[in-house]
């Protein structure tokens, strides 16, 4: 465990420009510290893949049963009250 190491054991490794990993001296890795824009993009990317897999489901629940397809204009109009679409 990190906190049962004693500092002097522990060091930062820069990894590609991207942030460091927080090892001891095994070289066994405990944190990490990225840099704001390589968290950000790791998020995003996240974010993607989380609306991919949704999109994924959605089109194999139509595939399975057509009836669950509700019409563009009912989306849009709750898209637009929930904020998320703008026109």
């Amino acid at each position: 465990m990190l906190a049962e190491k004693p500092l002097e054991k522990l060091r930062f490794t820069e990894v590609e420009n991207k942030g460091y990993v927080l090892t001891d001296d095994r070289d066994e890795p405990h944190a990490i510290i990225l840099n704001y824009q390589t968290f950000k993009t790791l998020v995003e990317r996240l974010e993607d893949l989380e609306d991919t897999l949704d999109a994924m489901e959605a089109w194999q629940e139509y595939k399975e049963n057509p009836s669950t397809a509700r019409p563009w204009d009912e989306i849009r109009a709750e898209l637009i009250t929930k904020g998320l679409w703008d026109e």
